[in-house]
């Protein structure tokens, strides 16, 4: 008999499955101009009929959220009370790679408004934490509104080899993956970090 989620974990997926269909047009609206796909089919002039199909492309937006993004540059990474650059948490950043993946945070948060990294135990390097830049498409999260912090998150997406729908459910004291079956969700693995905050960050 597979593990399930319990009662309570999946009235959260499912509230949050709610929000994120909800916030999932909005994205796809603002991509849409991100990517010059809102056009001009007119320019409202006095043209002839057989002019009339033609179609403008301004793509402010792109520009406007590439410019700022490209010239982002890390110097150095400070800890809280410290004046020195910390070699630790900069060794962090490289092995996760993310002098590249950073820059796809900050251009999705300057399109849709919001970006997500998540943090978890790395399988392949004990010594480094696995950061993860998330696609905003498929990641959506709840907060605490007086302090803003993150309460639980949700992951959404789809093997790609058997198709099947799976999701990541991060909470404050556990990271869980599971999938969906016609009995509900399928506890496929879980982390019980105890860390006590959920490792995800909005930006």
């Amino acid at each position: 008999m597979p593990q399930r989620l319990s009662d309570d974990e999946t009235a959260l997926v499912r509230r949050l499955q709610t929000k994120a269909g909800t916030e999932r047009r909005d994205l796809e609206r603002l991509d849409g101009y991100y990517e010059g796909q809102q056009r001009l089919m007119h320019l409202g002039l006095a043209l002839p009929p057989n002019l009339r199909v033609l179609e403008t492309v301004v793509n402010v937006p792109r520009l406007a959220v590439d410019e700022p993004v490209g010239r982002q540059r890390l110097s150095a990474f400070q800890r809280s009370g410290s004046d020195m650059a910390d070699p630790a948490l900069r060794e962090a950043w490289e092995a996760n790679n993310l002098d590249s993946q950073s820059i796809l945070a900050h251009k999705e948060s300057r399109i849709g408004g919001a970006a997500y990294v998540s943090v978890g135990s790395n399988p392949d390097d004990a010594e480094h934490p696995l950061v993860t830049v998330e696609d905003p498409q498929q990641f959506t999260t709840l907060h605490d509104a007086r302090t803003g912090r993150v309460t639980a998150a949700l992951r959404n997406h789809r093997d790609l080899g058997t198709r099947k729908r799976l999701m990541t459910l991060y909470l404050p004291d556990s990271t869980i993956w599971c999938s969906r079956d016609s009995g509900g969700f399928v506890v496929e693995d879980r982390d019980d970090h105890t860390l006590g905050r959920v490792p995800v960050v909005k930006f």
